[in-house]
């Protein structure tokens, strides 16, 4: 497996990386060298989910979807949109 490759200039809403933790290390040492901004490696969610300590391939997906919907709903939220009501009856 090569190296790791720059993250593409414009900017992303949510980049995530698995990886053994031995993995981990290496990227974090290595992206500076790549030209990656200490800003873009803060922002690396490595590894990925709101649940670190998932043991399963299924908790894993779960935990992982999980971010993503919170990363979603804080950008959104960042905009000044409101979601729609969704209790009966109503109009959003």
């Amino acid at each position: 497996m090569g190296r790791s490759k720059p993250a593409p200039v414009r900017p992303l809403a949510y980049v995530g990386a698995l990886g053994s933790r031995r993995t981990q290390a290496r990227r974090i040492r290595d992206l500076p060298e790549a030209d990656v901004s200490p800003d873009a490696l803060a922002a690396l969610r490595t590894p990925p989910g709101l649940n670190p300590g998932a043991t399963t391939p299924q908790e894993t997906s779960v935990s992982f979807a999980a971010e993503l919907m919170a990363v979603r709903t804080a950008a959104v939220h960042s905009r000044s949109w409101t979601a729609p009501s969704t209790r009966r009856g109503t109009r959003g």
